[in-house]
């Protein structure tokens, strides 16, 4: 599946308005979008690497606002959400509530509106105002150059970055090539797809391209399908999107106990970010990651900028030298920077 398909499948979620016009956009512009932001009263705005631009109802994109804007409406915005839902609100509650409802395509759409506080969280958000599609790819060389650095791994593997920046598009293709055989011997992989962006299993069957040898446990919180795949599946290896909470970092805790590898990512801008964030110290201690890779970029490009040993950094952060290993790409191998 390339990026233009992926695009037509987004705009299925549109109103005919605006997917007849959007459908319209020269390729080479459509291989550039990663999301799509429907505003109420205001054009729709499309997110590229390089720039925002704005839908002209002539079929053509400005990076500027002239009269011939393609607005949403309000209606418009309710039509998008109802559909996302499948016409049922009440069965995605609890992604809603997180401010975010996950399509059957794997496409993710990010919620704005107004928060219903119930007991001190979110319950629910209404009158919504804004809606941001962003567009899952499936982009089958995006983890090329992960392979060999989690075959060299003796643990797990973290992978960080800022958000869109490509770390569930890597992700889900190092599952695949792991499950292939391509880090040296096809390994059992289990999927914890907790918000069904990785694989977006449907009807019973994978959306993406996972590989031969995997897995998947869909809609459930990560730190039981850890537990779970434990229990049942004798994985290789478990995957998972987007580390944080603390029972997710105790239940990797037993998976390193009973010999299974992790792989999951975490957002964060640079190394010095990500040994900041307050986890961290959690997170090493639990001994479940031995290599953290940092990675930018944004649309079909995805580029690994840092490479490096995560408690050797860790300790190096905190006696002021941070000396540690970086991943030089135009070279295909590792250096010592300090």
């Amino acid at each position: 599946m390339d990026s233009r398909n992926n695009f037509y499948t987004a705009l299925d979620f549109l109103p005919q308005r605006q997917k007849n016009v959007l459908s319209r956009l020269p390729s080479n512009i459509i291989s550039q979008i990663y999301e799509i932001r429907l505003r109420a009263g205001l054009p729709l705005a499309l997110s590229t690497p390089d720039d925002t631009i704005f839908a002209c109802a002539s079929g053509r994109v400005s990076r500027n606002i002239c009269g011939d804007m393609l607005y949403a409406t309000v209606d418009d915005i309710d039509y998008v959400f109802n559909k996302a839902c499948m016409h049922s609100v009440y069965s995605h509650q609890s992604e809603i509530a997180d401010g975010y409802v996950i399509t059957p395509k794997g496409h993710r759409i990010g919620i704005c509106g107004t928060a219903v506080i119930n007991d001190g969280k979110v319950s629910n958000i209404k009158d919504i105002s804004s809606l941001n599609i962003r567009i899952a790819k499936e982009i089958k060389t995006a983890a090329k150059q992960l392979i060999p650095i989690f075959a060299s791994c003796l643990g797990g593997l973290l992978i960080a970055g800022a958000p869109a920046c490509g770390k569930t598009t890597a992700l889900r293709d190092l599952v695949r090539r792991i499950s292939l055989g391509e880090a040296g011997g096809s390994r059992k992989v289990t999927v914890i797809d907790e918000r069904c962006e990785i694989a977006a299993v449907y009807g019973s069957m994978p959306q993406y391209d996972v590989g031969p040898n995997t897995d998947v446990i869909s809609g459930i919180n990560k730190a039981d399908g850890i537990m779970m795949a434990l229990r049942s599946m004798s994985p290789d290896v478990i995957v998972f999107d987007e580390i944080g909470k603390a029972e997710e970092i105790s239940a990797l805790r037993q998976s390193l106990n009973a010999g299974v590898r992790a792989i999951t990512t975490i957002h964060s801008g640079s190394i010095q970010q990500l040994l900041m964030r307050p986890q961290m110290q959690q997170i090493i201690e639990s001994g479940a990651f031995s290599k953290a890779v940092q990675l930018s970029g944004r649309g079909e490009t995805v580029h690994i900028e840092e490479v490096y040993d995560l408690e050797e950094a860790y300790a190096k952060a905190y006696r002021s030298s941070c000396n540690y290993i970086v991943y030089d790409g135009s070279r295909g191998n590792v250096c010592q920077r300090a």
